[in-house]
């Protein structure tokens, strides 16, 4: 992996979690320190530590003028995104804009934004809403010509619609562009755009929050640990299995998402062969989000049951190494009654009324109540698991995991920030930050549409 991308991988990591979300045993410190297990047949377990020694915080920060347009910003990953962009800026002057067709809404986003950085004897920050409707063409070329330096994209879902703000972005030269999509088909629209950014001078990172986006490029330090082991050799399988304790306090639209998902292949391989099923939900297995029982994360997420969900990782960072054999991508939740109950309907629904988003929205707002009321007894841990395995039978297994770290004052009350939008908005963040860092200090900075793996 690039060094650059090593200092991308240590910032999103530090900022991102406790120390003790990096699992494992008496490895607590200030610098990224990410646990692996190496497994080969007839040997123990072997705890392996990778640190980058000499790396600061500080080694993403904004330290130039900035104006950033978050499009989607009044929803919880885009003041998530805000409120760590400023905490980030050290003082620095940041412009940032929310944008969002609510305005109500969007004034809201802004005192929140507000009140979870605080106040500040150093710089005052400047945070402001934006009305846009940006499926509205007119409208989003009028917003996106006013001298942005930098763009970013939380307003999914993704699913069936076509990168237009980042065409909007390449259009008017925005010097950087960052989204959290997911759907393999906008990514390949996306990517499709590559020639016209590099022509407009514009980087762009699609795909780059958390799941996918941190984890894509957990999964290439896994295999370069790997391939060390085996001098360069070939990958055989690698698989990715993710967790959400409940709902996490997302909201309603990732209720939605996941809905959708299911009316949806999951690009996989199998024999190196890319080959989709349409099994989302299915194929249930049990996976130990923890590597032995001193781990906090036995207590804190433990063993889960995961069910294939169309994430574009199994085949985009599967692609990216040429997996020889196979991939898998799944997720899972608690209570375990939810893992259950989504196997049920998704054996029960025809995949065709999962398409349909008016279907799957009904759902979601159906069982909206019921999952907020089980998400007051499971709490809002998270977890990202990837397991690379070579073809002499070597395994790397990567464990992050976290519970809930902030708090911040919204409207005179106090509530819980959920770590599902803390994690995917500081990602995102953090992936900005790298590349306008690059764009000021590496001499070999090249401009495109890159997936979070092609930037290694």
């Amino acid at each position: 992996m690039r060094g650059s991308m090593k200092l991308l991988l240590l910032s999103v990591v530090l900022v991102a979690c406790p120390v003790e979300s990096w699992l494992g045993r008496g490895e607590a410190s200030t610098m990224f320190v990410p646990h692996f297990a190496l497994k080969s047949p007839g040997s123990k377990r072997v705890r392996h530590c990778s640190r980058y020694p000499g790396v600061s915080n500080r080694a993403a920060c904004i330290c130039m003028k900035e104006r950033i347009l978050i499009v989607g910003g009044t929803g919880r990953i885009g003041t998530a995104v805000a409120s760590h962009l400023i905490k980030r800026a050290q003082g620095s002057q940041t412009d940032i804009v929310l944008a969002g067709r609510d305005s109500r809404k969007g004034e809201a986003a802004v005192r929140e934004v507000m009140a979870d950085i605080g106040r500040s004897e150093t710089f005052e920050p400047c945070v402001s809403f934006q009305r846009l409707d940006w499926r509205d063409e007119i409208e989003l070329n009028n917003v996106m010509q006013r001298g942005w330096t930098s763009v970013i994209n939380t307003a999914g879902p993704f699913l069936g619609i076509r990168p237009s703000i980042l065409q909007a972005a390449i259009k008017h030269k925005i010097p950087s562009y960052v989204d959290v999509a997911d759907p393999t088909s906008y990514l390949a629209d996306a990517l499709a755009l590559d020639d016209a950014a590099r022509s407009a001078g514009t980087c762009a990172v699609v795909a780059g929050g958390a799941f996918p986006g941190l984890s894509n490029l957990i999964a290439m330090e896994a295999v370069e640990q790997l391939q060390l082991e085996e001098s360069g050799g070939r990958v055989q399988d690698l698989n990715f299995d993710y967790f959400t304790a409940g709902l996490g306090g997302s909201g309603e639209v990732n209720l939605l998402i996941t809905n959708l998902g299911f009316g949806e292949e999951v690009e996989v391989f199998q024999q190196g062969v890319l080959s989709p099923i349409l099994r989302a939900g299915l194929d249930q297995k049990q996976v130990d989000f923890f590597f032995d029982e001193e781990d906090a994360s036995k207590a804190k997420i433990g063993t889960v049951n995961t069910w294939l969900w169309p994430f574009p990782e199994g085949r985009t960072v599967a692609e990216q190494v040429e997996v020889a054999g196979g991939s898998r991508v799944a997720m899972g939740t608690a209570p375990d009654i939810w893992n259950v109950v989504m196997n049920l309907l998704v054996r029960l629904i025809p995949r065709s009324w999962w398409k349909q988003e008016n279907f799957s929205q009904a759902l979601a707002t159906f069982s909206k109540p019921l999952v907020a009321f089980t998400d007051m007894f499971v709490g809002e841990t998270h977890g990202i698991r990837v397991e690379a395995t070579s073809t002499s039978g070597k395994t790397i297994v990567c464990i992050q995991a976290h519970e809930s770290f902030r708090t911040c004052v919204v409207s005179e009350r106090q509530e819980l920030r959920s770590p599902a939008d803390t994690q995917q908005g500081q990602s995102c963040a953090e992936f900005l930050l790298h590349l306008n860092r690059r764009r000021r200090e590496d001499p070999q900075h090249q401009d495109g549409v890159f997936l979070p793996e092609r930037l290694c």
